[in-house]
């Protein structure tokens, strides 16, 4: 993630919450939706805007998610 994106978009199914989080594991969440779909599904999650590359964290806050990609 370099900072220019305002949002990623992930395919995904099951049922939780997603969250993003940058550089770190332990660093505060950037983005978070909720997810509920028995198929793959693309979903587009919204990012705060952050100068400059960072490491993008996908983490599970709640329920069973599957995570195929992200663009």
């Amino acid at each position: 993630f370099d900072g220019t994106q305002l949002n990623v978009a992930v395919t995904v199914r099951g049922k939780g919450v997603l969250q993003i989080i940058f550089d770190t594991p332990d660093r505060d969440t950037v983005s978070e939706t909720e997810i509920d779909s028995e198929g793959w599904t693309e979903k587009r999650m919204d990012i705060s805007s952050a100068e400059g590359v960072h490491a993008l964290y996908f983490r599970v806050k709640e329920g069973r998610i599957d995570f195929a990609e992200f663009a």
